[in-house]
């Protein structure tokens, strides 16, 4: 619950009672949850912030670059890194990826994969949602995309909503399968470009960028892996201070500012070394998108972060609870 008694949020156990809960205020049912033997819990904003950012930062370790989407949700480009791996590496992968979060974070977490960023938000609801995948889900072939994406409903799409979905079911499509089967240019016609985008990309063709369906950033983050393992102080100063520039200018664009920064730096998993990873939170003594001020707040954290004879592989920089400037 939030402070003022309404009901925002129900775990997955909760939900299978069947009541109405989002959005209520809790008095009105508390008999109900009391009989249930619903447990409620005031919101704690600032707790889930911090484990978002160290959600993101662990998952950010595996891949090149990250991208983060919402406070419990990101993505992970992998390039032609793994682009070799076959289905069994991939799960493998994905389990690695589950085990290091509840490691150090405690949380646990779907992984979906797929070569679109549709087809993994589908490999993700699967992972979580179809019976058979324990919490990771591959589409990387015609046999895994048939498997999943025919068990999902039209409004389990990304970017397909309720409304939508009724529309799409009137005219004959039943399942996220059936609309991958559809002829791009009629669907254009009869609903719009981004639907297109849609059937297109549950065919595997790459056609939405990370920010076409992103809502308003709660978070601004830069990050990426370095080209080569940086030991030396200086160097990981200048990735520092690259990403805290990056950050200021996301800000001025979005005519937001920062009331604080999470900054953070590690080596890789994958690397034979003990496991580093170090993030350090830096409030502002007033909130800011100055690119001097941000950098200033970045650099005396790197002090905290560098270790002599950690190889880092990636850093970056997240600035926390942007303001719209008035």
């Amino acid at each position: 619950m939030n402070n003022d008694g309404c009901i925002v949020a129900a775990c997955g156990l909760a939900k299978k009672l069947g009541l109405s809960l989002k959005f209520k205020p809790y008095f009105q049912i508390k008999k109900e949850l009391d009989k249930a033997g619903v447990v409620p819990r005031s919101s704690n904003y600032a707790l889930y912030a911090d484990l978002s950012n160290k959600m993101m930062e662990t998952c950010s370790r595996f891949a090149k670059e990250s991208y983060v989407y919402s406070i419990d949700e990101c993505f992970l480009d992998f390039g032609d890194f793994y682009s070799a791996q076959d289905e069994s590496q991939w799960l493998e992968l994905g389990e690695l990826m589950r085990r290091t979060v509840w490691r150090e974070v405690r949380l646990p977490i779907g992984v979906g994969i797929g070569v679109t960023p549709t087809l993994a938000k589908a490999a993700n609801h699967a992972s979580k949602r179809i019976h058979g995948y324990h919490g990771v889900a591959v589409i990387n072939d015609e046999k895994s995309r048939f498997n999943i994406l025919s068990q999902m409903a039209l409004s389990d799409i990304w970017g397909i909503g309720g409304k939508l979905s009724k529309r799409l079911e009137a005219i004959g499509y039943k399942t996220a399968w059936d609309l991958s089967k559809a002829n791009p240019q009629e669907i254009r016609k009869g609903f719009s470009i981004l639907v297109e985008n849609t059937v297109r990309e549950l065919r595997g063709e790459v056609r939405l960028s990370w920010d076409d369906h992103r809502p308003a950033k709660k978070e601004i983050y830069s990050s990426r892996s370095f080209g080569e393992r940086v030991t030396c102080k200086d160097e990981l100063r200048r990735s520092l201070i690259g990403h805290a520039e990056a950050v200021a200018r996301k800000l001025r664009k979005q005519g937001s500012l920062t009331k604080a920064l999470t900054v953070f730096a590690s080596n890789s998993p994958h690397d034979d070394d003990r496991v580093y990873s170090k993030q350090i939170v830096v409030k502002m003594e007033v909130p800011s998108c100055d690119s001097r001020l941000i950098s200033n707040r970045v650099s005396q954290a790197l002090e905290k972060i560098y270790k002599p004879g950690v190889r880092f592989y990636k850093s970056g920089v997240l600035g926390i609870f942007p303001s719209k400037v008035t």
